[in-house]
Parts: structure tokens; sequence; C-alpha cells
């Protein structure tokens, strides 16, 4: 047998050998580096010099990684990269393109309630007396550290309410966690809700991914109870991509 082709045989099968591990070797460092670069939460702003201070506040306490995502920048991002994505209480461009339902979420723009197929419109009351909730669902987990015998005094201030619409305006798939508290138990004005993965949306399409939708939206006036509740929210929303796989 020539001894030229088995050099060159012997050569060109360690090329393609090296070749291959260098592929593999590239392929686990882009597999890698997307686990490492993704943070946790998305966090939609209208203008990324002016979050919510309060928010950004829990969200550095709490020990999350995240990116504030500039409204003009949704087109172009792909939040497969995060584990959930914020929205808060401002008018936003793009917003019909932020995958809520797609992409576990915390909603608390009640703006754009509709297009995101979780109600018609958002209702709302003003009062000369403080707020209280009431928990609904005894075992969420984001009640959790909360005494759910007791009315829950959302606002540390007097005035306005927000709440979601009666039950024909709003996802069948909702699930009330609190509801507004009027003095008694028939209220079904709900404060804080959930959407389960596969949970029905206004639209009558399932979800793909949770959604809580936190109506508490005046931060900067919460009771402790009521930043706990948030708290718990986003922890319930995150760890939704890992609990309903």
């Amino acid at each position: 047998m020539n001894l030229n082709f088995l050099e060159n045989f012997n050569q060109n099968l360690v090329f393609r050998l090296n070749l291959k591990l260098f592929a593999l070797f590239f392929a686990s460092i882009l597999f890698l580096s997307g686990f490492v670069i993704a943070e946790d939460i998305a966090y939609i702003v209208k203008d990324t010099s002016n979050p919510n201070e309060k928010i950004i506040s829990i969200l550095n306490s709490e020990g999350y990684s995240y990116d504030l995502i500039d409204d003009s920048l949704i087109p172009t991002t792909n939040f497969d990269d995060y584990r959930m994505i914020l929205v808060w209480d401002e008018i936003i461009k793009n917003s019909s393109l932020v995958p809520v339902g797609e992409v576990n979420a915390l909603v608390g723009n009640m703006y754009y309630l509709e297009e995101w197929q979780i109600a018609n419109s958002v209702s709302s009351r003003t009062s000369t007396g403080y707020e209280y909730g009431k928990v609904k669902d005894l075992t969420s987990d984001i009640v959790e550290g909360i005494d759910v015998t007791q009315p829950i005094k959302l606002y540390t201030d007097k005035g306005e309410l927000l709440y979601l619409p009666p039950a024909n305006k709003r996802a069948r798939g909702i699930k009330s966690i609190v509801q507004r508290y009027d003095g008694s138990l028939t209220s079904s004005d709900i404060v804080i809700g959930t959407i389960d993965k596969n949970g029905e949306l206004l639209d009558h399409t399932l979800s793909d991914a949770r959604i809580v939708v936190f109506t508490l939206v005046k931060s900067n006036v919460w009771t402790p109870e009521t930043r706990l509740m948030f708290e718990n929210s986003l922890l319930w929303a995150m760890s939704g991509s890992d609990r309903d796989e």
C-alpha cells in the first residue's frame, strides 16, 4: 500500500477529528455563554434612565439580575433569554410586541391588559378611607408570610384603587389571589391575580407561561404587606420557568 496515501489519510483523519472537537468546543462555549449572559428579569421601561425606584430597590435587595429594556428595543429583544418579564405602570411603545403569555411575566401595567389578553379594561374606585384586601387563595405562594386571617391594608394613603373588571370582562384563566375587601366577603374585585401556564386568556387561547397581574401599582405608598406580596409575585412568576416544564 502507498505510504504517502496512508500518511495523507491519517493527516486528513486527524484534521477532521480536530475540526469536530473544535466545533463541539465552540458550540459548548456558545451554549454556556447563553446561560451566563441571560438575566433573571427583563424590566421593560419607557426610559432606562428613569425606572421605578422602588422596583429597582427590591430587585437589588432580593439579589435578582436584570436588564432594563427600553421600549424602543422591544422588537429586537430576545425575551427567551430571560426567566421573566416585568412591565410596570407607564405608557410604552411596542406594547403589542411584549410576549406576555409566551414568557413568564409580572404585569403591573394596566394600560395594555386587552392587548395582552388579560382583561378588556381595568376598574377603579376612589375612597376617602384606606383600602384593604382579603386573601382569596389561602394556599398561594404570593401570600406567604401574610396573615391571611385578617384584612390587608394595601396602601399607606387614601385614594384610588385599581382592580380587575368582572368575570365576563377578564380572562377565564385568572385566579383570584387577593380581592378588594369591602367590609364583607362579597367583593370579587381582584387586585392580585394569576394565570397559570395553559390557563385560558381573554381570547380563549391558552397561555404558554405564567402571568401575575398586580394592580397595586402605587409602589411609593405600599404597606410592608403589599411590598411582600410583590416580592412573592416576582418569585412565583419566575419559578414558572422551572416548575411548569
